[in-house]
């Protein structure tokens, strides 16, 4: 084995070992950031986790359930991403207005995950390639209580399963842990649990997803340890040493 082919090795290695690393989208940062209070349809991001108007460069694609013109929502002043069924101007969809905290909603309490017309809302991911949903964190940052703590959201496919939180608190992000393999082309589905009562209010049917936590599939980290990589790593760096003594000779 020649020097270039252990080099060549040692890269296809580390490459493999960055695939598997996790993409997390903040959603919140977004909307208090590069794109603004902001209404998509779709909301579409590169398999890196980057933004992107260009559907050819779409990994991942976001859209919302809030009546015929839905919108995924970024809500910006420490909310994320929500639903929102009607624009006061059409003519903003699907346009950034990077650090603007302008409500493009109509009516402009309607840019949560909440009840649409008595309907519950949800928002839908949809990737080009499998993955793996490790998190989301979820929020209430606006509405109510102003907190998660004791509520039940509803995550995962075909509508989702409840997990009541219980890891959040006034103005935090709550954190659920998914852990689900999601095969191309199936819609990872968030939303708030109808189940529960609302009691009159929206503290316990309304939210608000403030980051998600991804990893690119067909390599995901539990078929790549990082002991191991570190073993085959440096089995090619041994090769290196030996070739280079070799070549001494």
């Amino acid at each position: 084995m020649n020097k270039t082919k252990c080099l060549v090795i040692a890269a296809s290695l580390l490459a493999i070992s960055g695939s598997a690393q996790a993409i997390m989208i903040d959603f919140k940062g977004l909307a208090d950031g590069s794109l603004g209070e902001s209404a998509w349809n779709p909301l579409m991001f590169r398999a890196d986790g980057t933004h992107t108007t260009n559907p050819l460069e779409a990994f991942l694609e976001i859209t919302a359930t809030n009546g015929a013109n839905s919108y995924a929502y970024l809500d910006s002043n420490n909310a994320g991403l929500g639903a929102c069924g009607a624009l006061n101007n059409v003519v903003n969809a699907n346009q950034a207005f990077a650090n603007s905290g302008s409500n493009l909603c109509d009516p402009s309490s309607d840019d949560n995950i909440s009840y649409h017309s008595g309907t519950p809302e949800r928002v839908h991911f949809v990737f080009d390639d499998d993955v793996i949903i490790n998190s989301i964190w979820v929020n209430n940052n606006h509405d109510g209580d102003k907190s998660l703590l004791n509520d039940s959201v509803l995550t995962g496919t075909g509508g989702g399963s409840p997990t009541t939180i219980n890891n959040g608190g006034y103005l935090q992000d709550s954190l659920i842990s998914v852990g689900l393999n999601l095969g191309a082309g199936t819609s990872f589905d968030v939303g708030f649990d109808p189940n529960q009562s609302c009691g009159g209010s929206y503290n316990n049917c309304e939210l608000y997803i403030s980051k998600i936590d991804f990893t690119r599939s067909p390599i995901p980290p539990s078929a790549i340890p990082e002991p191991t990589t570190l073993a085959l790593l440096g089995l090619g760096l041994a090769g290196m040493g030996a070739a280079r003594r070799r070549q001494s000779k």
